[in-house]
């Protein structure tokens, strides 16, 4: 994830990336230690005057998008709820790796 962090700082002219996991198949009390983590971020960047734009790698618009967004509601963020699947360049990407693969 940190590699796709440092290319998409690059290359979208953001001034921060964060990435994290929050683990969301954790015991819940240490998965809320990641919750917390994020949500520390959001607010530190926010103090500092940036806009927050919440971004997933889940699949689909599953259970954990439900969740991932309630775990950072009233914050004030933009939460990306558009799973994975859902990007019209999905499946160029799946096409691309099967082709690598085969070659």
């Amino acid at each position: 994830m940190a590699k796709h962090a440092r290319a998409i700082k690059k290359g979208g002219g953001f001034r921060e990336v964060k990435r994290w996991n929050v683990q969301d198949d954790l015991p819940p009390e240490q998965r809320a230690v990641n919750v917390a983590k994020v949500r520390d971020w959001i607010k530190v960047a926010q103090d500092q005057g940036m806009s927050v734009i919440v971004v997933t790698n889940a699949l689909t618009q599953s259970g954990i998008m439900g969740r991932l967004k309630n775990d950072v509601s009233g914050t004030g963020v933009k939460f990306n709820d558009t799973g994975l699947m859902q990007n019209s360049r999905f499946s160029d990407w799946i096409r691309a790796a099967v082709k690598e693969n085969l070659s």
